[in-house]
């Protein structure tokens, strides 16, 4: 009974890992499902994918399946929306994602539509209030995690204003000369001092910088 208990463990502990080896179920419509490897990313996307979205983006495809297949441009194939997930296919280990061929008129066109996916979602007002008690009442026995995944998702960044000083008005140059050579620099001083808005100050002293000023 006992090497049968130890097998039972072995074989369901296997059997675990060999589905996870196949990554989360699907559960969306597509055109092909690929091997991770084949696809490639859109250089020019500025979005970025931290360890930790990727992490928390594995746990949520996990507990949710494939709800949306990564979408691929027939004319440059690379992908143009799902690059996060895929990524996240990379990092885990998962050896194939589903994927939506579409076809784009022009580069230009599907550049637009990739920045457009990074950037509608942003721009959406969310209820806090309404969002709160969707937390606490529907989802009130979800994994914790999710709960704030789904609530992070919906904060739009803050904008905090930035102060800029105004340019200095004046500019200072301190210039040492011996006074027995002063003569030679008197006319440059004269046509600097008649400058309009220009100050200037000559003093003597025995070759040592006037008080408070520093080499």
């Amino acid at each position: 009974m006992m090497a049968l208990a130890i097998w039972l463990k072995w074989f369901c502990a296997s059997v675990k890992k060999a589905k996870n080896k196949q990554g989360p179920a699907v559960a969306c419509a597509y055109d092909r499902i690929v091997a991770v490897r084949q696809l490639k990313v859109n250089l020019k996307n500025p979005n970025k994918h931290g360890a930790e979205q990727l992490r928390v983006y594995a746990k949520v495809l996990w507990h949710q399946g494939w709800r949306k297949a990564i979408v691929v441009s027939n004319q440059s194939g690379r992908i143009v929306t799902g690059e996060g997930a895929w990524l996240t296919a990379v990092k885990e280990g998962w050896p194939t994602v589903p994927v939506d061929f579409q076809d784009f008129a022009s580069g230009q066109q599907e550049l637009q539509h990739l920045l457009a996916d990074n950037s509608l979602p942003q721009l959406a007002d969310v209820d806090e209030q309404e969002l709160a008690a969707i937390l606490a009442q529907d989802l009130g026995g979800l994994d914790a995690e999710l709960a704030g995944v789904l609530e992070e998702g919906h904060q739009k960044p803050e904008l905090r204003p930035v102060s800029v000083k105004a340019p200095p008005k004046m500019a200072w140059v301190l210039v040492g000369i011996p006074l027995v050579r002063f003569s030679e620099i008197n006319s440059d001083i004269e046509r600097i001092a008649g400058l309009e808005g220009t100050i200037v100050e000559t003093t003597v002293n025995d070759g040592k910088l006037p008080s408070g000023r520093k080499a």
